[in-house]
């Protein structure tokens, strides 16, 4: 039965599928679908969260996966059918079929579908799984913006931009009140040889001998995950903030909402536009002499990383947390008026 439409924005009832890491417990990598989740939840909508390769592996007898596979769906339909939802949030979820999605679409003709996808359009991998579910969804929700995402519009599809979001409960921490810290400037990223950020992030590190620079899954040091990366970002004075490819509108990884949600100065390059949002709130950087003597500058000049780190935060928390960014997405995909202002709509 389909709900009017002023009762359908308020105590929804919203699947979302996609890669909760169950198995990976207190070394989760990245949490966008605990902060969509949350979001959710906060906003008042009854919401279950399907993972799909930790379900994938449960429903996969003597380890056959491809029994697993086909258990998962089935078991989707099912519960959908059980459960009634108003609205799928489909993320990074290879093992779901479109085939299941059409089928809880023909069962829930109401159903409304929304897709996510964070990862930048030059990966391999970025375009294929888009135009995959391209057909199958009501609206496609990307970390990037402005005209390079108008190809993937149907007929029947929308495509609008969403930031990566911060949660409360995860971005916690706020560094821009201390003063005292283990390192002063971080980098993270996993990338193989020949990575551009891994030749910047070297050179900077020779010409800034002065501070405590450490890096993460890049030059000779392994990655840290979950409670590990926590306690790295708890004891850091200043991040960068970096893309493989430098460029695409307002793109940025989710390492932008971890270093800013949390207090941590935050450099980013110009090219991404997001001084259009961020102005004031991070530093921005042109080219790598920009970016060292802009590095020098805030260690050397607390009162001020401390000004601008603290308004990052405020500003992330307020504009881009995860109720704000869940609730824009219900709006978008049931073609609702939006309740609020968003700084990122139509860009």
């Amino acid at each position: 039965m389909q709900l009017p439409e002023r009762e359908r924005e308020k105590d929804m009832k919203i699947i979302q599928i996609g890669h909760y890491q169950l198995r990976r417990i207190g070394e989760a990598r990245v949490r966008n679908e605990h902060k969509f989740h949350y979001g959710f939840i906060r906003n008042g909508h009854d919401t279950l969260h399907v993972s799909d390769r930790d379900l994938r592996v449960f429903y996969s007898p003597l380890g056959i996966r491809y029994f697993g596979r086909k258990r998962l769906n089935r078991k989707l339909i099912e519960g959908c059918e059980k459960f009634k939802p108003d609205m799928l949030m489909v993320a990074h979820c290879d093992n779901i079929e479109n085939s299941t999605l059409l089928e809880i679409r023909r069962l829930l003709p109401s159903i409304r579908i929304a897709y996510r996808n964070f990862d930048a359009l030059y990966m391999p991998k970025t375009l294929p799984k888009i135009h995959q579910r391209q057909n199958v969804v009501d609206h496609i929700f990307l970390s990037l913006a402005g005209e390079q995402i108008k190809q993937f519009e149907t007929p029947k599809t929308r495509v609008s931009y969403i930031p990566n979001p911060v949660d409360r409960a995860i971005e916690s921490m706020d560094n821009s009140e201390k003063t005292t810290f283990d390192r002063d400037l971080l980098f993270c990223g996993n990338g193989s040889a020949g990575d551009p950020r891994f030749e910047l992030v070297t050179q900077v590190k020779k010409r800034v001998p002065h501070i405590v620079f450490e890096t993460y899954g890049a030059l000779g040091r392994p990655a840290v995950w979950g409670t590990q990366y926590d306690a790295v970002l708890a004891g850091t004075k200043m991040g960068l903030s970096l893309n493989r490819k430098e460029g695409e509108y307002l793109s940025s990884s989710t390492r932008l909402a971890q270093l800013m949600g949390n207090g941590i100065l935050t450099f980013i390059n110009e090219k991404t536009g997001l001084q259009e949002m961020l102005e004031g709130k991070a530093v921005f950087f042109r080219d790598q002499d920009d970016l060292v003597q802009k590095i020098s500058a805030y260690h050397e000049d607390d009162a001020l990383r401390i000004k601008v780190s603290g308004a990052g935060r405020k500003y992330y928390h307020q504009e881009f947390s995860s109720e704000k960014v869940t609730q824009y997405v219900v709006e978008s995909t049931l073609g609702l008026p939006l309740s609020q202002e968003y700084v990122w709509h139509g860009r």
